[in-house]
């Protein structure tokens, strides 16, 4: 087992296993800001988090790299595992579409095997979409959905390496309308 204790507060351990009940009391965040390609780890989630990531400080930026597919379809991918400052080592669970840009948004996320995310449409009148084994998964306005990472390498028949999206599974989804 590692153990490091840095100056700013942080307890990191690496290459534990535990049993019973050890937890965290929430999912880290990933938020998205006033821009699509913008991106914030929310690394004070809880009860005395601030309030919006986008006007403080306290959140380390990312920004999201943008690519396009072959067929011409611009995405930005999204790490969700940070690896610098305050974010390094952070494995993000939920990951919240926030902006308000009219035009059309699509997300690919890149982790770990085992790893899931839960994606929030927090803007009920736009659609996103999120990449799933080489095509687009729809996330409606309101919408929450789970999508969960298996290797590519799994799938049988196997899919190549390059698929955007390549290993992503949505297994649910549910749509929130308040409007």
């Amino acid at each position: 087992m590692t153990c490091i204790i840095r100056e700013d507060i942080h307890f990191i351990l690496g290459d534990i296993r535990c049993r019973g009940g050890f937890g965290s009391a929430w999912l880290n965040t990933i938020q998205t800001g006033y821009s699509p390609n913008i991106g914030f780890y929310c690394v004070k989630n809880g009860p005395n988090a601030p309030a919006e990531p986008g006007n403080t400080n306290e959140y380390p930026k990312i920004y999201f790299t943008q690519r396009t597919t072959t067929s011409g379809q611009t995405y930005y991918e999204v790490p969700l595992y940070g690896t610098s400052g305050t974010a390094a080592g952070y494995p993000a669970n939920v990951f919240i579409i926030q902006h308000g840009r009219t035009e059309e948004t699509r997300y690919a996320f890149t982790g770990f095997s085992g790893q899931f995310v839960i994606v929030v449409n927090t803007h009920d009148s736009y659609t996103r979409w999120i990449a799933s084994n080489g095509i687009w998964v729809q996330i409606n306005g309101g919408m929450a959905a789970l999508f969960v990472h298996i290797k590519y390498n799994y799938l049988i028949p196997t899919i190549d390496s390059n698929v955007v999206g390549g290993g992503w599974f949505c297994v649910g989804q549910y749509d929130n309308n308040w409007q």
